[in-house]
């Protein structure tokens, strides 16, 4: 079925500057029905790779999808780890969360919960003043962290191996 409406889900530009870990596209067909969920990542390189979960059920509440990595998102996952993500349909309230398993073993949970606000210049004005330096803050949040795990001597990976990974959409039907 064709797309008629998208929403987006992602974070504003801050003085110029805007890092995106995850963006959500939500796709709705011509009778307001959402039917496609498209999660795009970016790493810190600002380099994209796209997910995308098709609606199997008609009854289906939320979107659930299980993918390969198959991604450089940190140097410290392995590009065949697991990534499942599960996405509330948007409402007045909006669940994301995106959870890395390595052989049944979870290494990541990222999640992040919202209540829908209008885009209104007063609402950006007022997240602006509550949150100045949230995009720069999740970028050294993601370095900080990254130190603290390479200090440990956690193993990485370079980013180099495997290169003809780092594009192209991947397809799955969620379940």
């Amino acid at each position: 079925m064709p797309v008629e409406k998208v929403l987006l889900l992602t974070s504003p530009r801050h003085l110029g500057y805007v890092f995106n870990p995850l963006s959500v596209y939500y796709c709705f067909d011509k009778n307001e029905k959402l039917s496609l969920v498209v999660p795009e990542i970016c790493n810190t390189f600002h380099e994209r790779k796209s997910y995308l979960i098709c609606q199997n059920d008609d009854a289906q509440t939320s979107f659930k999808a299980c993918f390969a990595k198959e991604f450089y998102i940190s140097p410290f996952t392995n590009l065949d780890d697991i990534l499942h993500f599960e996405f509330s349909e948007p409402g007045e309230l909006l669940n994301v969360q995106v959870t890395t398993k390595r052989n049944d073993q979870t290494i990541l949970i990222a999640s992040m919960s919202g209540r829908r606000r209008e885009l209104t210049d007063s609402a950006l004005l007022d997240c602006m003043r509550k949150y100045p330096f949230s995009n720069f803050l999740v970028s050294a949040g993601i370095h900080a962290h990254a130190l603290l795990l390479w200090l440990k001597g956690v193993p990485h990976l370079r980013k180099e191996l495997n290169p003809h990974l780092q594009t192209n959409i991947l397809r799955r039907m969620s379940k």
